[in-house]
This record gives structure tokens, sequence and C-alpha cells, in this order.
């Protein structure tokens, strides 16, 4: 692979994460498509969230550290900093099943006519235990299309997307705390195709100190838990 021009950019915003990024960078770096960069944008922590990231010997991980400014800038931060023309989003508290990459790149580059790919997602516990499987409300494009703006349509953690398109709607909104999302879905819908994949693809912790633990938990409520 070429280190300057990845086909893959994984995304990771990273705020007193030291916990859990050492396991989610390990799902990351196991991954059986291995043409990526792990662009990790720590937010300012006050833990030792650079000294586990640091203890990688990987040249795919690159850290870039910054005053803490929230989930939205450093996403923002990323999208102009990422090398790839595409966008793994993933959180430092979440898990990477093996193909993950692999399938969701396979599917963007055999289908280009869609700009967001989501999936399905495992939710754990703190400690990782499996609590549920979380199936989105919408799979197809045209059943993603018909959901009220209201409902958001993809698990963020899970998403995989052209970067062009997510730049060219102007990034993710900084002052949409726990919703930065889910404002840029209902720009980028407008014009783009969609879907989920019915797949779990990730396990996201439902970890009470998550800078995305609103985000998180609202998903689980639309399903009833």
């Amino acid at each position: 692979m070429d280190l300057d021009h990845p086909k893959i950019t994984v995304l990771m915003p990273a705020y007193n994460a030291g916990k859990y990024i050492g396991e989610a960078i390990a799902s990351v770096l196991r991954q059986s498509f291995a043409d990526f960069e792990l662009l990790i944008i720590n937010d300012g922590s006050t833990d030792d969230t650079v000294k586990v990231v640091t203890a990688f010997r990987d040249k795919r991980i690159v850290l870039i550290n910054k005053e803490n400014r929230g989930i939205a800038t450093a996403l923002n931060t990323g999208l102009g900093l990422a090398r790839a023309p595409y966008i793994a989003r993933f959180d430092a508290d979440d898990v990477c099943f093996h193909d993950r990459l692999k399938i969701q790149y396979d599917f963007i580059t055999r289908y280009p006519e869609y700009s967001i790919i989501g999936s399905a997602a495992d939710y754990m516990d703190v400690d990782g235990h499996f609590i549920f499987t979380h199936h989105p409300v919408a799979h197809l494009n045209e059943e993603i299309q018909l959901l009220k703006y209201s409902v958001c349509p993809f698990i963020h953690s899970s998403v995989f997307y052209k970067k062009e398109i997510v730049i060219n709607n102007g990034g993710y909104n900084e002052h949409a705390y726990t919703f930065e999302d889910h404002f840029l879905w209902v720009n980028i819908l407008k014009s783009e195709k969609a879907c989920n994949l019915s797949q779990s693809l990730i396990k996201v912790r439902l970890n009470p100190e998550s800078v995305t633990i609103d985000e998180k938990m609202a998903t689980a409520e639309v399903q009833g838990y």
C-alpha cells in the first residue's frame, strides 16, 4: 500500500478514551482490508489516551493532538487531514469486526451510486459483554428517504462514506452537540443515495463516559432498550 494515498481513512475522534481506545485500535489494525490510515484526533484528552495510542507501532496510525473543542470540530479537523477518498467513522470505545472495512469498501466501489453505507451493530456493556443487536430503522435507500427528519438513519460509528460528498455539504455542524451527524445526513440525503447493510459490522459500547453516549442511547431507545 501507498501510505501517502490510502484507500480508506478510519476517522476516530478521542477524548479521555484511554480505558478502551487500545481495544478499538487493535480491532482496526486486525482488519482483513489493510490499505487504510487510522487517523486519531485527540480532542484535548487529560488521561492516558495519547500514551495508549503511541504504544502502537504501526505506520498506518496518524495521531493529531488538538485542544478540546468537541467531537464535531475534531471530525472536521480529521476530514481536512484525511488522505483517502473514503471515510470509515469509528468511535474510540467501540470495536470493529474483522471484515468491516472490506465489506463496506467492496460495496461502495461496486455500487458507486451510493455515498453513505451504514450497518447493523452489536451493542455491548462497558465490559464488552453482548447486550443486543440493533438493526437500523431502514435499509434500502428508498426506505431511508421516507424517514422523518427526526429519525437518524445511521449508527454513526458504523458509517462509511465518500469524503468529498461530506466536505461539499459543509462537514459536521459544530453547534449541534451530539446530533452533528444527524444534521449532516439530512443535508446529504436530499441528493445522495445511502443504505444500511443488515450485517453487524461493529460492536458499540454503551459507555456512560463516552462523548457520544447521548447518540448511542438514543439509538438504543429506538429499539425499546
